[in-house]
């Protein structure tokens, strides 16, 4: 596999230098000035991400308050580039046969679009890693990047392997019960190239046990929010959560994949191979049982 590195965070950081003085929203804006103009594609993806009019002033503010210890972003930087190349490893031991023949890792500036991203650069397959997101999420650990770093490559492997484009993937990714099968494929994926089920995206000790007891509550809440035509990011932003707990979708997506492993006996590939119609059923199916056999309760 050919791998490609575009290290764009250190031409943020060095326009940051450049403009002296004290960490502020103007300094940010004028170095995020020359930060897109240099990487036009990278300024592309944000703004869609963001749908925001006034990029560079939102995202100045944003980062002012992501920001407040220049040597913990530098520090998200330095592990996150040592990191690559074991993460790296670690996925093609397990998934080289079914994986592109080339990969963009890029390292970027995200606005607080998300500490990772599995979509294309130059038409070709990459992912994202937000230096700032990772930064403020605290994910400084080997461990922490490592899974994600991996759970972006089994979203790759996912687009390859359902044979479509990073870009058409994500525009399926609208269908909040194919986001769901998505995402939980990814975090399946992660674990199973783990070794285990480590839940870097806890927010605290007590996240996965709570997840697992109202597993039965987020699976009806979920539809509810679908059938309303609400916005399921409370399931997935780490600016969102459910009485407290935040990214429970991923831990909901995650049961779905282990339903489809234990209930339907299919293996990983199979299940990455499914078809959008399937895809939809099965989600559906089990939001239904486990939303009527699960007791919840709130905390």
């Amino acid at each position: 596999m050919h791998v490609r590195l575009v290290d764009s965070y250190l031409t943020f950081r060095n326009m940051l230098r450049s403009v002296n003085g004290e960490i502020s929203v103007e300094n940010i804006s004028k170095a995020l000035v020359t930060y897109f103009n240099n990487y036009p594609e990278i300024s592309n993806i944000v703004r869609e991400c963001l749908g925001k009019n006034n990029l560079l002033n939102w995202c100045s503010r944003l980062l002012s308050e992501l920001i407040n210890d220049m040597e913990e972003l530098d520090c998200a930087w330095k592990n996150t580039y040592a990191t690559l190349p074991k993460a790296l490893f670690m996925f093609t031991e397990k998934f080289s046969k079914n994986f592109y023949n080339e990969l963009y890792l890029i390292l970027y500036i995200s606005c607080g679009c998300g500490a990772g991203w599995a979509f294309e650069y130059h038409e070709t397959p990459a992912i994202y890693l937000g230096i700032d997101m990772i930064a403020h999420l605290k994910w400084l650990s080997e461990a922490k990047i490592k899974g994600l770093i991996i759970h972006e490559l089994c979203h790759l492997l996912n687009m390859k392997l359902q044979n479509t484009t990073p870009r058409k993937f994500s525009s399926m990714e609208n269908d909040p019960y194919f986001l769901l099968y998505s995402e939980g494929f990814a975090m399946r994926c992660e674990h199973h190239v783990l070794g285990s089920e480590t839940w870097r995206i806890a927010s605290n000790n007590n996240w996965i046990a709570w997840c697992r007891k109202n597993l039965g509550r987020l699976a009806k809440l979920y539809v509810e929010y679908v059938e309303k035509g609400l916005p399921v990011n409370v399931f997935y932003g780490s600016f969102y959560d459910i009485d407290g707990y935040s990214q429970t979708g991923y831990f909901l997506g995650h049961e779905f994949i282990k339903y489809l492993e234990n209930r339907e006996n299919m293996g990983l590939i199979e299940i990455a191979k499914l078809r959008y119609s399937d895809i939809i059923n099965y989600v559906k199916k089990f939001l239904s049982e486990v939303s009527s056999v699960s007791k919840s309760s709130s905390v």
